[in-house]
């Protein structure tokens, strides 16, 4: 038995659990709600036999069919949702067929408790046979796209259905043994007033039609599902290409920049050796100052271009440094005079890839700018910590975001026609740096980029910019 429960594995849903049982007392309760006596259907079958009218009989059993198929209805929605929340694995694997037939098993204890209740005997002939078996098949079905209370809906077509048939004589004979005892006195009645071949008619017509309707349904849901998923696939197909076509252009991007300054460091070298000879030839102190302030200047380009060529690598920046470098690289786009800057902690030190940290505020900085049209543009850049973290933001005065906001992230979204990847290259980098980075809308105008990274104690700004 110990070895028998270790390879059984059952989870339960519970919330849908909690449903089911929901469902299954309305069940239980719907005989005292409803019955035959709020449809008067006896007196119905009574008077058709006594004026021998076949319409009266039609009218009771079309009572009959909507009496059964409510009453019935949310015992099948409670096997439905008891089927929803079970998942049973055996030896690891799901078994769907055991989940199904455990779910069906309510509706025979739903009439049981009927019976003990109200003394009201249900019998399980064919017809409800093949309604278990149709649920049970129906079951098997999985619609994201479509509610518990729709799906449901092809299987009250069918309930219909197949009540319409149960009160025909075509094409199961079956007696009272099979069915309930109203709809056996209305076959009687039929059989009385010779209206047998015109119940018979009826009840195949509505059968026919009902089933009809719950058979589109059910190949409209699967056709929808089907195109769902096929959206999702192609969804995720783009994706993956543009992530792909992102990764490809990064890495040319990468490699034509770590040529090209890999290149730039020979004419560097040249130039601080024809500087240092000069230095050695100059007698003027002042001259040789200039000297070693160029030397200084070409020592820095030089460690820039090895921080371009290890690109992985981070190294300790003060917030001040940073912007410095960032405001340099903008100062020849037409940004730049609409740009309000202050930072408050120029000293506060942050560990980051200085290049491409500041190419992905330089980024942010362009969007901002360009995201304003019709009035004069206005982009703020503030830094200020919360005593924990570095915090970078940068406002605009622009039309805002109206579109979701976690779309501006994904590869190959944009809403100037562009290529689509520089708000998911900024992603990228802040994820790198394990920065808290989101976007926001405004409260009138514009957006805001809040950035936080997590920085260490502040240090005095020449010392580092000397080191």
């Amino acid at each position: 038995m110990e070895l028998l429960a270790k390879r059984i594995k059952l989870e339960v849903k519970k919330k849908k659990l909690l449903v089911s049982i929901t469902w299954a007392l309305i069940g239980i309760a719907m005989p005292h709600i409803l019955s035959h006596e709020n449809f008067y259907i006896i007196e119905g079958i009574n008077r058709s036999i006594e004026m021998g009218d076949k319409g009266i009989l039609i009218t009771s059993a079309f009572k009959m069919v909507s009496l059964n198929s409510i009453r019935a209805f949310p015992n099948y929605i409670s096997a439905f949702t008891l089927i929803d929340s079970l998942k049973i694995f055996w030896g690891g694997k799901r078994y769907r067929g055991i989940e199904i037939i455990v779910g069906l098993l309510i509706i025979p204890l739903i009439y049981f408790f009927i019976y003990e209740v109200y003394g009201i005997r249900y019998y399980f002939g064919k017809l409800t046979t093949i309604s278990l078996l149709y649920l049970g098949f129906y079951a098997q079905f999985k619609f994201t796209s479509v509610n518990i209370f729709k799906r449901m809906m092809v299987f009250l077509l069918f309930v219909i259905g197949i009540q319409w048939l149960d009160i025909t004589t075509f094409p199961l004979r079956v007696g009272i043994k099979s069915i309930g005892e109203i709809s056996y006195d209305i076959r009687l009645a039929a059989n009385f007033i010779d209206g047998s071949k015109t119940l018979d008619l009826v009840g195949i017509i509505f059968f026919s039609v009902f089933l009809t309707f719950s058979f589109l349904l059910l190949t409209i849901f699967m056709d929808n599902e089907k195109m769902l998923k096929i959206s999702k696939d192609n969804e995720k197909m783009n994706s993956e290409l543009s992530e792909m076509r992102l990764k490809e252009l990064e890495n040319r991007y990468l490699k034509e920049v770590q040529y090209l300054v890999h290149d730039i460091k020979t004419p560097l070298f040249s130039i601080k050796t024809l500087v240092e000879i000069l230095e050695l030839q100059e007698g003027d102190e002042r001259k040789q100052e200039y000297y070693k302030r160029i030397e200084r200047a070409i020592e820095k380009c030089d460690v820039m271009i090895s921080e371009i060529l290890k690109s992985t690598d981070k190294n300790w920046v003060t917030t001040g440094e940073l912007f410095r470098f960032i405001l340099a690289c903008l100062s020849t786009h037409e940004c730049i005079k609409y740009i309000k800057y202050n930072n408050n902690i120029k000293d506060r030190k942050i560990n980051i890839n200085k290049i491409f940290f500041s190419r992905a505020i330089i980024n942010l900085i362009i969007n901002a700018f360009e995201a304003v049209k019709d009035t004069v543009p206005m982009v703020e850049i503030s830094v200020e910590d919360n005593g924990i973290e570095t915090i970078i933001r940068v406002e605009d005065n622009g039309e805002g975001i109206e579109e979701k906001l976690e779309k501006v992230f994904s590869s190959g979204y944009s809403t100037k026609g562009s290529s689509g990847i520089g708000l998911n290259f900024v992603k990228k980098v802040m994820d790198d740096h394990r920065c808290h980075f989101e976007i926001i809308k405004g409260k009138d105008l514009g957006s805001i980029v809040t950035i936080k990274i997590k920085g260490g104690e502040g240090q005095d700004e020449k010392n580092i910019d000397n080191r």
